[in-house]
């Protein structure tokens, strides 16, 4: 796979992900101009509220993406993918204001965010695979890291852009016009791309290709469980660690890390590269064990920090959980790839992710701050730590044979 083909096929996964942080961070504009209620703190709920509805829409799309990926191909499926969610994008930037056409405004936020994640599932799922079975075996943890260096980058832009125009009126509407224009005029970079030769090669020979989904959940029904487990798992680490965590303890009042979010995206998303170069080299199984003993270890200090009130050192723990997560998260991806036969590797691989998000790693937030409602701060900690493990043990008997 030439660098031109390479950064073809990433290049629309970064705007997409510019896109996909564009809702998170635009909540408070989002919610002001487009959502029904008496105050800034109710139109907020609300948004909220059908954001989280929006969730269900990933399924869906990982099954019709996955499908068109694994009958067609993967090229086909991640260019119709790339337009779609550009398109949905685009959408949002058009909307009227809720003062002028009501609740007609929210129906069409939801509608488009809902289109936007079930097109988004195949995108990340569909680019990694592709990527994956076109690079040479020495370097597909290398490939992945990179593909994961390249999602963050498009969230970081996001984060800068939002700054950038925020003294700017209807500034949201520029910044997602801006984000669905580039994810179109990168998605026709992906025309120029072939088909994956390993997908190519074994279309030939297996005659599995056209397994429905149920058989193939059903037929491989605790591998499904524990991708779901595994994806979602991962997922959770992000929201708690770089998304709940500071918010939490800015609203409480204790610390502002928010500041921090950039250089945490910074840590998990440059630092895959490395970690994937390093599993190339000497095995992803050695990599991820010595990451979870540091990782454990820095839940068990965190536990302390937050016991005894040492919130200032907090910022600086987090930065080492974010930069041992990437060891993990981005080589974890590999790995469940691999133990997927190429004839429902997309379908599996990316309902398995939606499924694990829509169950586990979207409630982080919620669960969290209901054990901090309940009992002391520190035992918050409790929840990203006792699922690690669980996640650990499920991803370890996927573990190559070395």
């Amino acid at each position: 796979m030439t660098k031109h083909k390479f950064l073809a096929a990433i290049s629309n996964t970064t705007i997409q992900y510019f896109n996909y942080a564009l809702f998170g961070l635009s909540a408070i504009s989002l919610s002001k101009n487009l959502m029904p209620g008496v105050d800034a703190e109710s139109k907020l709920f609300n948004f909220f509220a059908l954001i989280m509805l929006s969730i269900l829409a990933r399924p869906f799309g990982s099954f019709i993406f996955g499908i068109l990926g694994d009958m067609i191909g993967r090229k086909v499926s991640i260019i119709f993918s790339g337009i779609i969610s550009s398109f949905a994008t685009i959408l949002v930037s058009q909307i009227p204001n809720f003062e002028d056409i009501g609740v007609i405004a929210s129906i069409c936020l939801i509608l488009s965010r809902m289109l936007f994640l079930g097109s988004f599932s195949g995108e990340i799922d569909g680019v990694r695979i592709y990527i994956s079975e076109s690079v040479s075996a020495k370097r597909q943890f290398l490939s992945n890291g990179i593909v994961s260096f390249f999602t963050q980058s498009g969230t970081l832009l996001a984060s800068l852009l939002i700054f950038a125009w925020s003294d700017t009126n209807q500034y949201w509407r520029m910044c997602f016009l801006f984000g669905g224009i580039i994810g179109l005029l990168a998605t026709i970079l992906r025309f120029y791309l072939t088909e994956s030769s390993e997908f190519i090669e074994l279309k030939k020979e297996n005659n599995i290709f056209n397994l429905t989904m149920s058989q193939i959940i059903f037929g491989q029904f605790r591998l499904f469980v524990k991708l779901s487990i595994i994806f979602g798992i991962i997922g959770i680490f992000y929201q708690f660690n770089i998304i709940f965590l500071p918010s939490y303890l800015a609203t409480t009042k204790v610390i502002d890390i928010n500041s921090y979010i950039p250089i945490f995206i910074i840590c998990y998303g440059g630092f895959s590269p490395v970690w994937g170069y390093l599993c190339d080299k000497y095995g992803p199984k050695r990599i991820i064990i010595f990451a979870a003993f540091l990782i454990i270890n820095s839940y068990i200090l965190m536990l302390y920090l937050l016991e005894h009130c040492l919130y200032i050192y907090l910022p600086y723990l987090i930065v080492i959980i974010a930069i041992f997560s990437s060891a993990i998260a981005s080589p974890a991806q590999m790995i469940i790839k691999r133990n997927i036969n190429v004839a429902i590797r997309y379908r599996l691989f990316s309902v398995s992710h939606s499924i694990g998000s829509l169950l586990l790693s979207t409630p982080t937030g919620f669960i969290c701050f209901s054990i901090a409602k309940k009992f002391p701060m520190e035992f918050i900690v409790l929840y990203p730590a006792i699922t690690f493990v669980i996640g650990f043990m499920c991803l370890r008997t996927l573990f190559p044979k070395e």
